[in-house]
């Protein structure tokens, strides 16, 4: 894992991965216990978008185009939002569904960094190769 975790208001933990994998984890609930519960895993791959994917067959682990290096941001509606490694970026229900994707120009670096929201636009900060981008959207997913 190379990303902070974002906490949901119901207290759920959502951790991205480089295995290619966004989880939700309940706290535990009974004391003493000290072990989460996973409530659901959103697999990135099943969801690659229309680009032709970039991939690295070198280092670093995530290279593959599949992981996550970014932390996620929670809506007010409590949707997550979470940039990839294949340069997609996802909006995922609270309850672990895809409610869309922007595709973001196609690089091996992909989405690292955490998007910022405001009230109308969500801001979904992109690497190129030849300079850093943006791009903003509401947070339907339209292009804004």
């Amino acid at each position: 894992m190379k990303a902070s975790p974002a906490l949901g208001q119901d207290g759920t933990v959502y951790i991205p991965s480089m295995n290619g994998k966004l989880y939700a984890v309940a706290p535990p609930t009974e004391a003493p216990k000290r072990t989460g519960t996973v409530r659901w895993t959103f697999r990135f791959a099943e969801f690659p978008g229309k680009g032709q994917p970039l991939v690295s067959h070198s280092p670093p682990a995530g290279a593959d185009g599949i992981g996550s290096g970014a932390s996620p941001t929670i809506g007010p509606d409590g949707a997550i939002y979470v940039g990839a490694n294949n340069s997609n970026f996802y909006a995922i229900s609270p309850d672990g569904h895809l409610e869309w994707l922007f595709e973001a120009e196609r690089e091996i670096a992909g989405i690292w960094s955490t998007a910022a929201l405001s009230a109308a636009v969500l801001q979904i900060p992109a690497i190129s190769r030849s300079a850093s981008k943006s791009h903003s959207s509401r947070p339907s997913g339209e292009i804004a």
